[in-house]
């Protein structure tokens, strides 16, 4: 075993502790949203995945956590500020946390009416520049609409954070309601493929083709996927 075998093997490690200390739930989180219907069936599943990230992409989620828990602390130095709120549907296994709820505006950074619902994602340089010109991920749209419909928001604040240069970009959207169902809609019919025992199709939300973990040049969210291998096997029938 080389030192990169072992530095990737300390970083596997130390994440599959700090997993298997989280709570279990049954619930089914907004973070899912926009997300691969086939990667969210594995999960649900507890399929064992086959392709885990490297100690190169180990790091990268530790590195965006901990630049999401500074962003959180520097923000909450705001007036008007929670971070981390949490939120249930009564009726339904549906849950998730906000990472910030503004309950004051703030113009400085785009915050203009309240309540609002802040979401922090850290991204690569390659990400931050295409998000100048093509707006945020639908997957992150998604994701906080969800948030902002069950915390009553009528907005939310998405900010972006590159994780080299730490340069921002953020964007304040109306409350839409409409995508909010239709985000809670398309959970729940994976949950629902998850009950019967159903394997879906390959499917990510608000795009036309189906992702190929097979193809010559594939999604990255397939190049990045845990569970490419058994994917793969598994086809798309």
């Amino acid at each position: 075993m080389n030192l990169e075998d072992r530095i990737t093997d300390v970083f596997r490690i130390e994440r599959d502790l700090e997993r298997a200390g989280r709570e279990r739930t049954s619930h089914w989180y907004a973070s899912g949203a926009g997300d691969c219907w086939r990667k969210r069936w594995y999960m649900s599943q507890d399929v064992e995945p086959d392709s885990p990230p490297d100690g190169r992409g180990i790091l990268a989620m530790d590195v965006g956590s901990y630049i999401h828990e500074r962003i959180q602390a520097a923000i909450s130095t705001y007036p008007g500020v929670e971070v981390e709120v949490p939120w249930r549907d009564e009726m339904a296994p549906y849950g998730g946390r906000a990472d910030l709820l503004f309950s004051e505006p703030i113009p400085e950074i785009g915050v203009e009416g309240a309540p609002i619902v802040g979401e922090i994602k850290s991204v690569g340089s390659y990400k931050l520049r295409l998000a100048r010109t093509g707006g945020p991920e639908w997957a992150h749209v998604l994701q906080a609409a969800v948030c902002a419909w069950y915390l009553r928001a009528e907005a939310v604040w998405l900010l972006y954070v590159d994780r080299d240069s730490l340069r921002t970009l953020w964007w304040r959207r109306p409350m839409d309601n409409s995508l909010a169902r239709s985000a809670l809609a398309e959970i729940d019919q994976v949950r629902r493929l998850h009950l019967d025992g159903r394997m879906p199709h390959r499917v990510i939300p608000g795009e036309d083709e189906a992702p190929d973990p097979d193809a010559a040049k594939p999604h990255w969210r397939c190049r990045y996927c845990a569970w490419r291998g058994r994917c793969s096997e598994d086809g798309d029938s």
